[in-house]
């Protein structure tokens, strides 16, 4: 290999070890100098290699590899111009930044629709006597039994089930209130205990 052609590969190497940088930070992904490094170590003599795997680790997340030709390398010497270079650097700043996109939370009556179909699939004959009591007293004590064991002994709910009936006991309250008889001297009594 010529040296002008080992020059050329060096800066190509180097433009698209500093391009990695760039792209990360202006998107927001914190790397420092040891978070992209590559295994390719020049020889005296030896062939360049068919391709190069960067190894990219940004602060506080996952490390990955991402591999570049060296015809893609060679090309970069003079800057990133090829489109497939940086087609390939957004695909590395997607793969960090897909993660760290919240989803958007779900609507009250999504959760609503969720804890319902939670209740049909898992337990049909609980979901079949929550719509015939839905929104009367039954209904009420009915809940708060299935989330109180007062019998004891009872095996109790997979937690999505459990979830899926905190959230529809607290729906029903919040809609209907409750049924039960509230003793206002017991309301004080238990204000006094709390503090």
């Amino acid at each position: 290999m010529s040296a002008q052609a080992q020059y050329e590969y060096r800066e190509g190497l180097r433009n698209v070890h500093d391009a990695i940088f760039e792209y990360l930070g202006k998107n927001g992904i914190a790397i420092d100098a040891e978070g992209v490094y590559h295994l390719f170590t020049w020889q005296q003599g030896a062939s360049v290699p068919s391709s190069v795997k960067f190894d990219i680790a940004p602060i506080g997340k996952n490390a990955t590899a991402v591999e570049f030709s060296s015809d893609q390398i060679e090309d970069c010497w003079e800057g990133l111009d090829r489109a497939d270079v940086r087609k390939k650097l957004e695909e590395i700043v997607g793969k960090f930044t897909i993660v760290d996109k919240k989803q958007p939370e779900p609507s009250e009556k999504q959760r609503f629709d969720e804890a319902i179909a939670t209740m049909k699939m898992s337990f049909p004959r609980i979901h079949e006597k929550l719509v015939a009591l839905w929104g009367t007293p039954q209904g009420e004590v009915f809940l708060d039994g299935l989330i109180v064991d007062d019998r004891g002994g009872r095996q109790g709910f997979p937690r999505d089930a459990m979830g899926a009936l905190l959230f529809l006991q607290r729906v029903h309250f919040q809609k209907f209130g409750t049924f039960k008889k509230v003793d206002p001297w017991d309301v004080v009594k238990f204000g006094k205990l709390m503090k």
